[in-house]
């Protein structure tokens, strides 16, 4: 028979995620703990004035670099833009933080 196999590829991040990365493990926080929900909500809780700016700046400059790229549409960099107040920003931050994944899939024949 023939057997499909998946192997997930992590994607490089982009410089700008870096950027956004860099920002956060200044801040004293963990970017790797970013997929969590309450961990971004306490870290965007946490920051106030220069710190929230830096943060907000990092990732207004990572969906300039990726919009309208791969799957990465100007609506939604639209809909971040608008709203980047704090629970935006925490959302904003799980999605570009999110580990892309890319699948290779390949057949191998019976022998």
């Amino acid at each position: 028979g023939v057997q499909t196999c998946a192997l997930p590829i992590f994607m490089e991040p982009t410089k700008s995620q870096k950027k956004i990365e860099t920002v956060i493990q200044d801040l004293g926080f963990d970017p790797s703990r970013m997929r969590n929900p309450t961990e971004r909500d306490n870290l965007v809780k946490s920051l106030d004035g220069e710190k929230l700016g830096l943060l907000e700046d990092s990732v207004l400059r990572c969906i300039g670099e990726l919009e309208g790229k791969e799957n990465f549409g100007k609506n939604q960099a639209a809909i971040i833009r608008e709203k980047l107040d704090r629970q935006g920003l925490s959302t904003a931050i799980g999605e570009l933080l999110g580990s892309p994944r890319v699948y290779l899939y390949w057949k191998k024949g019976s022998t």
